[in-house]
């Protein structure tokens, strides 16, 4: 008994030093990661962006739903850039129909165009809008970009100038989320400024531009006809990135301007927050499920409460680091991702919903997206019912044959 007894106790203590050894490098690769994709964000925002010697002709397309005073002063903002800009709505009673026309009538020296009514059929409704806008686009390059976006000036210049690059089919632009004074509001930041936009600048760094943002997407017309149009990601939630994967597939490049554009987050609740960054988080798990899984190294919280607590002063060291490295380089690169010292104090909050986020995306394939409860399939193709048919690229064609 005595032997068997030793040997368990053996075991246990072999068992405990295996997890603490895990859980250590777990946080080590946190830290490292940390250091390195705040590095490539701090040198994404030293870039001096191009300025292209002769720009090719575009036009704007910006879907919308629903209204708020932003969405009047990001349209106003677009429209000051002087060029064409294609505004889309579904539903003539939106409260974005009359956003758009007071607009108008403030502007009438600028050129918009407006589409309301019913768009083409898929689960995208999006993507759906988009298809039925793009007619109305004329131009060399065609930019969609969505409406709680402000567009700065020299927005057209940058956007435009990579494509003096024949080989350049796509550009795209990071964002930061900029949002008013309620917690749900600067957890939603936080979440985007110091978890989204850092893997933006990763990714970018380890692997170049394999994606494509919604805050702007910018695509030469050509390429775009060439890969089928909007209608082929109709039934797509990352038609962002499914754009991008179609235009490297033809053979052409995307690149990331070097321009952060304000998102202006919605006055919204906890709830509101937990359902859009849990639909972002399920969108990246079903177009890379490799890469999703592997981004729990990223989340350094949990290991480092767990060395705090367990691992005596050098546990406790290890969190302090952990700390330092993340709020201290998140401090360093306040200014530009437009945070406060109250945001910092939040960083843990936020880190911990992250955390709670990333098992989330595992936990079911429904989303919550423009009003509709999505189920995510393979490839992360949707539709909004279980049971009902996914609309596909020859369907959709059908469909548009039907109302033409």
């Amino acid at each position: 008994m005595r032997f068997a007894s030793g040997d368990a106790g053996l075991l246990v203590l072999t068992v405990a030093a295996a997890l603490s050894l895990a859980v250590a490098t777990w946080l080590a690769a946190a830290i490292v990661y940390q250091i390195g994709s705040q590095l490539a964000l701090a040198r994404f925002l030293r870039r001096r962006r191009s300025a292209g010697r002769t720009l090719p002709t575009c036009a704007i397309l910006r879907p919308l739903r629903g209204a708020n005073p932003r969405i009047e002063a990001n349209l106003e903002l677009l429209l000051s850039l002087g060029a064409p800009v294609v505004v889309g709505v579904e539903d003539e009673s939106d409260a974005a129909v009359t956003a758009a026309r007071r607009v108008a009538a403030r502007r009438p020296d600028a050129r918009m165009t407006m589409c309301i009514g019913p768009a083409s059929r898929g689960s995208n409704r999006k993507v759906a809008n988009l298809s039925r806008m793009l007619p109305e686009a004329a131009g060399e390059i065609v930019i969609v970009t969505d409406g709680d976006v402000a567009t700065p000036a020299g927005y057209l210049e940058s956007v435009l100038a990579p494509f003096e690059d024949p080989a350049v089919g796509l550009a795209t632009c990071p964002y930061r989320s900029v949002g008013g004074a309620s917690l749900a509001e600067r957890l939603d930041v936080l979440l985007t400024n110091t978890g989204f936009l850092l893997s933006v600048a990763a990714a970018e760094r380890l692997e170049g531009v394999r994606f494509a943002l919604g805050a702007t997407l910018a695509v030469r017309r050509s390429v775009l006809d060439a890969v089928g149009g909007f209608a082929p990601l109709a039934d797509l939630l990352a038609d962002d990135h499914a754009l991008a994967a179609r235009v490297r597939q033809a053979g052409h490049r995307t690149v990331l301007v070097p321009l952060l554009l304000d998102h202006h987050v919605e006055e919204a609740g906890l709830r509101e927050v937990w359902r859009r960054q849990l639909r972002w988080a399920r969108t990246t798990r079903a177009v890379r499920p490799g890469g999703y899984a592997g981004t729990i190294l990223t989340h350094g919280l949990a290991p480092a409460a767990a060395l705090a607590i367990v691992g005596g002063a050098p546990g406790i060291g290890a969190a302090a680091l952990w700390l330092l490295v993340r709020i201290g380089g998140v401090s360093i690169l306040s200014r530009h991702l437009k945070l406060t010292p109250r945001d910092l104090l939040l960083l843990p909050a936020a880190d911990l919903l992250a955390f709670a986020l990333y098992f989330g995306g595992f936990l079911s394939r429904t989303v919550h997206w423009g009003g509709q409860r999505l189920l995510v399939e393979r490839k992360g193709r949707i539709r909004s019912r279980i049971g009902e048919r996914s609309l596909g690229p020859a369907t959709m064609r059908g469909a548009e044959a039907d109302r033409t």
